[in-house]
């Protein structure tokens, strides 16, 4: 696809994020269709217009098309505030805040109908661990923000971590150690392992944050160092992260490559060491949850290595411009968040 017509559909999802509601997109398309129909006039007929305009109409159907299944997904109006009784996954580390422990839960089993994540409080004396499998009586509400210009759009940001209310524990029915064979498992297996290892360290929540990216044991003077020194981003999971592990990875095993001829038999050494560097990249993110950071910094990685694999000359920017396009489709509203410009200024 070339590489305006790409740039027209990136434009496309990421236009659409500031429409108020998703019902005005009949205005919206009725004006692209327009657009379209004059863009075929003889005058007009250039190849790219048309294509441009039809990419552009691509990208904002398909993100129009995933926030009505994110937002159909969310609490329904009638069951705010009433006691509800969901069983699952505490799928975070619980971030403490005095009495209160906060975590994110996933629902397996709700007789309400409520599928997807919720970030809770509960203020109860057992302690909340990573992983647990709890039965729980709730109160939920809708995702809420505030309206006020240049403050931290809280309702985007639940969309996008697919979380569907939040609320508070009202009962603790049920709490197990997970033992089934998940990624959740084991991320939660080597939390414990951290944890008891380093169980007198005050640097334990350091650790769980730079190996499965939660931050939830940082301690608040830690916190306050970080954000005074401006490297709180360094102590979580994130592009920087992938980004490192990818490059060690590559020089690890081009190094090996070299050690070893043998091992250049079927494929050169550039190839091999970005497979691998690809590969450690995948497994970092998925040890870190696959946050949506770390599958922005995947995404970039994978199309930068398998271009390469393909031995073809492809311009940077249009490779750029393909992450860019691939990391839209997947988070339609990753616009609202600072990390993505980072991601593609850096």
């Amino acid at each position: 696809m070339p590489r305006s017509a790409l740039l027209a559909y990136c434009i496309g999802i990421a236009s659409f994020v500031y429409l108020p509601q998703i019902d005005q997109w009949p205005k919206v398309f009725a004006c692209l269709l327009i657009a379209l129909a004059f863009s075929l006039l003889p005058v007009l007929r250039k190849p790219l217009i048309p294509l441009g305009i039809l990419a552009f109409a691509i990208g904002g159907g398909w993100h129009l098309i995933w926030a009505s299944d994110a937002l159909s997904n969310r609490l329904e109006k009638r069951l705010e505030g009433t006691d509800l009784a969901v069983a699952g996954h505490v799928i975070t580390t619980p971030v403490r805040f005095d009495l209160i422990q906060q975590f994110d839960f996933k629902v397996s089993s709700s007789a309400n109908g409520i599928n997807g994540a919720l970030r809770l409080n509960y203020y109860g004396e057992e302690t909340i661990q990573f992983g647990q499998k709890l039965a729980l009586s709730v109160r939920l509400n809708r995702p809420y923000g505030l309206a006020n210009p240049g403050t931290f759009d809280r309702q985007a940001h639940m969309l996008r971590s697919g979380l569907v209310a939040s609320g508070y524990v009202r009962e603790v029915h049920s709490a197990l150690e997970d033992s089934g064979a998940s990624l959740l498992a084991v991320r939660a297996a080597v939390a414990r392992r951290i944890e008891n290892l380093g169980a007198e360290s005050p640097y334990k929540g350091l650790i769980l944050a730079l190996v499965l990216g939660e931050k939830g044991q940082i301690s608040a003077d830690q916190t306050k160092l970080f954000a005074s020194s401006g490297t709180s981003h360094l102590f979580v999971i994130s592009g920087l992260h992938i980004g490192l592990v990818a490059a060690v990875f590559y020089w690890l095993t081009s190094l090996m490559c070299m050690i070893c001829p043998p091992l250049l038999r079927f494929f050169p050494r550039q190839k091999v060491a970005g497979v691998t560097a690809l590969a450690a990249a995948i497994g970092y993110s998925a040890l870190a949850g696959f946050t949506l950071p770390t599958q922005r910094a995947v995404v970039m990685l994978a199309v930068f290595i398998v271009s390469n694999l393909y031995e073809r000359q492809i311009a940077t920017s249009y490779r750029l411009v393909l992450a860019l396009a691939l990391i839209l489709s997947l988070d339609p509203l990753a616009p609202t968040s600072a990390g993505f410009w980072y991601s593609f200024l850096a």
